[in-house]
């Protein structure tokens, strides 16, 4: 965990390392402390928030880290970055670009930097669910870390948001108690909320289409009607910072 933080402070700090023209425009010559400070959340996350058996990073997890990262929150030559993350099943891939996508959401929250930061797409919808309520549980800890639980949709740090036909049957573990997190059936209703305690309602986490949060999950059939409609505006096309991260994942 501390090599790539460390080798990211290290570049960061360099003279003639410039930010990325979003970080530039929102807090200028402060950028590098928005950077110290999102490493040291994801040092306390990497030391407390992981299970406890995720005890150490992959080498390609912890190059990922530092790569993905570093071309997200620094001004980089050519007009694209873009990388391929392959390794064997039960790897870690999810975590070689989760980590760095999630690091650069908190830097972005710090810099006051609105809209969409990262769309993480899947071909089917149980992946989708599965890699939502993964990423879920690695926000929640941020969030927790960041003493923002309870803080609403526009407070939080860090925000997610799953995007497919039957997103509402989806639950969660509940992050104040045993209870079991779903979206009621009222239509009016985008948040999830607890079965055990009315009052533990999660609003960082939404079914809400035309929200922006920071992480949406959703398949490609979803985005590509997201592309046409007034909520895919709302949610990815309204905010004058695009999104930083596509994640094209289960590509095969």
């Amino acid at each position: 965990f501390r090599q790539p933080i460390r080798k990211i402070n290290e570049r960061v700090t360099r003279d003639s390392t410039e930010p990325a023209w979003e970080l530039d425009d929102t807090v200028g010559s402060e950028w590098r402390d928005v950077v110290g400070e999102t490493m040291e959340t994801m040092s306390d996350f990497f030391d407390n928030g992981l299970p406890d058996d995720f005890d150490s990073l992959a080498a390609f997890q912890a190059r990922a880290f530092r790569d993905l990262y570093l071309d997200a929150v620094t001004k980089y030559a050519g007009d694209t970055t873009s990388h391929v993350v392959t390794a064997s099943t039960g790897g870690g891939k999810t975590e070689a670009f989760l980590f760095p996508t999630l690091a650069y959401c908190l830097t972005a929250a710090k810099a006051n930097i609105s809209g969409n930061k990262a769309l993480l797409t899947y071909p089917r919808r149980d992946l989708c669910n599965n890699q939502f309520e993964r990423a879920f549980e690695y926000i929640t800890e941020l969030n927790r870390i960041e003493d923002s639980l309870d803080a609403s949709f526009e407070d939080a740090p860090l925000t997610i948001s799953i995007q497919h036909s039957s997103r509402r049957s989806l639950t969660l573990d509940c992050p104040h108690c045993d209870g079991e997190l779903s979206v009621p059936e009222e239509y009016n209703k985008k948040n999830f909320e607890c079965d055990n305690d009315a009052s533990h309602t999660v609003e960082y986490a939404t079914v809400d289409r035309s929200a922006a949060a920071d992480v949406i999950v959703t398949t490609q059939n979803s985005l590509h009607r997201r592309m046409m409609d007034n909520y895919g505006r709302e949610a990815l096309w309204k905010s004058p910072y695009p999104t930083k991260f596509l994640v094209l994942d289960e590509v095969h």
